[in-house]
């Protein structure tokens, strides 16, 4: 091959290698090409899927927001659960009904189909619970009365489930404390050498007929340190917490409680006399059964005399010897153990709560023997009208039972007897006009409101109550703006507060 082939060949070498570089570089460019424009359509699909995304979010919310505030959410809810109520899916019915209440919370229907589920359901501590709340609306007349209505029905089924009992009574300033009994309750007898060994006997017998009474539930042990007591039981010249006139007194209970927690109970015993050594160690025995049943939790008192917690057991001098305790003591004591209390010394798990009770749920309607006891009571003072006092407190007991005709009776009974006292007439006339008002006879209560804002014009529970009353009257656009200002002026009154919430609400929604 000659010089210029060779030449030639090199020149055509250079040339192909030159022009596949500009095909790959090329080649490359359009690469990188189409990986911008597939980076960049990707992009728009992203922003398009986000705006896509976050619209429909917007579109969502501001549905759920209309349908909400315009009632169309909560009307199917409420439907919904109308609907398992009809077909006895009741768990399913009030999880709908509960939803649908929380978005309308002004809409009677809803809450009444609440309770309307809730009465065919078990007779659980939630369930009864809840229609405790719904009884204690003030606005909702016809689902305030039913859930009532179905509490009653509730009470009669337990009291025929326990038997007679007194549970009415057992509160300690509106609370129920009593003990875990899973565990022994250990007690200790610190009086020294100050009483005879048959007082001492009595003690240690008490005790033991309340464990008895409690067919084993109830289990006590003897300790000696005071550190290790469940509860103590002392001695003391003056009892505490008891009115100093009151001299006859023999013993009294104290519960120790601190944040809710039951650390100990507290039995002081005065010094026995010689005139109560005459009583004989029997009588002091009745007495002790008396406090160990207050330190159980029975915190109140049987009317009937012939129980142990009756309210003579806090005196020797009046109390019968050797007395026992009766049937109606055992099933208050069963009923009290079986519901969820405020103060306990172990709190309970939660799971534990559906075999219990709601005690409020119990404790906020009569049971079948509120009747005996208020007749006794009646019997009592009918020997002293004049203690007006104690008449207003009977009619009080009937009020907090929803017994307002029988309370309105009591009262107005005893209005003539207080003509010359100013302070008992206005809180005689209020009494009786918050009583009508309960019962929804709201021209009676105007009428006695009026007459007691005679007496004190300027007392602000008979200013706020007239408020109430006026808002269900043809005043009621006078006792709106009186609410508003009240509420101005006294923010501190809750109940002014709900009021007008409630009433902002359910204009709101019109």
């Amino acid at each position: 091959m000659d010089e210029n082939s060779e030449s030639k060949r090199d020149k055509d070498l250079a040339l192909q290698k030159e022009r596949r570089a500009r095909k790959l570089k090329r080649q490359k460019m359009l690469d990188e090409q189409r990986k911008r424009e597939e980076e960049k359509a990707k992009q728009i699909r992203r922003t398009i899927v986000t705006c896509s995304f976050w619209g429909t979010l917007i579109l969502l919310g501001a549905g759920c927001w209309f349908a909400i505030n315009n009632g169309i959410a909560s009307d199917f809810l409420s439907h919904q659960g109308q609907k398992y109520l009809e077909v006895k899916e009741y768990d399913k019915a009030i999880r709908m009904l509960k939803i649908a209440e929380s978005m309308n919370p002004v809409d009677e229907n809803i809450v009444y189909l609440q309770v309307m589920t809730l009465s065919r359901m078990p007779i659980t501590y939630e369930n009864m619970k809840k229609l405790y709340e719904i009884s204690q609306y003030e606005d909702f007349d016809e689902a305030s009365e039913y859930a009532f209505r179905v509490l009653r029905y509730i009470r009669q089924q337990v009291d025929a489930m326990v038997g007679a009992n007194y549970v009415d009574y057992v509160l300690h300033d509106d609370i129920v404390y009593r003990w875990n009994n899973t565990q022994p309750i250990k007690y200790t007898v610190q009086v020294g050498n100050s009483l005879p060994s048959s007082y001492m006997t009595e003690i240690k017998r008490a005790f033991t007929a309340w464990s008895s009474l409690s067919n084993g539930a109830i289990i006590f042990n003897e300790v000696n340190n005071v550190a290790e007591a469940d509860i103590v039981v002392s001695m003391a010249n003056t009892l505490p917490t008891v009115d100093p006139n009151d001299t006859l007194r023999s013993a009294v209970t104290i519960p120790v409680i601190n944040d809710d927690i039951l650390n100990r109970v507290d039995i002081i015993i005065k010094p026995i006399d010689s005139s109560q050594l005459e009583q004989g160690s029997g009588a002091f025995g009745s007495v002790m059964k008396t406090q160990i049943g207050h330190a159980l939790g029975i915190a109140g008192y049987s009317s009937n005399e012939a129980d142990v917690m009756h309210f003579s057991g806090d005196y020797i001098s009046n109390v019968l010897p050797n007395k026992n305790l009766t049937a109606r003591d055992a099933n208050t004591l069963t009923l009290l153990y079986k519901m969820v209390p405020d103060v306990i010394n172990e709190p309970l798990a939660p799971e534990e709560y559906d075999d219990l009770f709601f005690h409020a749920a119990i404790t906020s309607v009569p049971g079948d023997g509120i009747d005996n006891d208020v007749r006794e009571l009646m019997n009592n003072l009918s020997n002293d009208v004049q203690d007006i006092p104690k008449w207003v407190d009977l009619a009080t007991k009937y009020a907090s039972k929803q017994h307002y005709k029988h309370a309105n009776a009591i009262l107005i009974n005893v209005l003539p007897n207080v003509q010359d006292n100013p302070q008992n007439n206005f809180v005689i006339l209020y009494n009786i006009a918050v009583n009508y008002y309960k019962q929804k006879d709201y021209s009676n209560a105007l009428r006695y409101i009026y007459a007691a804002r005679r007496i004190d014009a300027t007392d602000i529970d008979a200013i706020v109550l007239q408020t109430f009353v006026e808002l269900r009257t043809e005043h009621k656009d006078v006792a709106m703006q009186r609410l508003i200002s009240i509420n101005k002026k006294y923010p501190e009154r809750e109940d002014v507060a709900k009021k007008l919430d409630y009433l902002n609400r359910k204009n709101k929604g019109k």
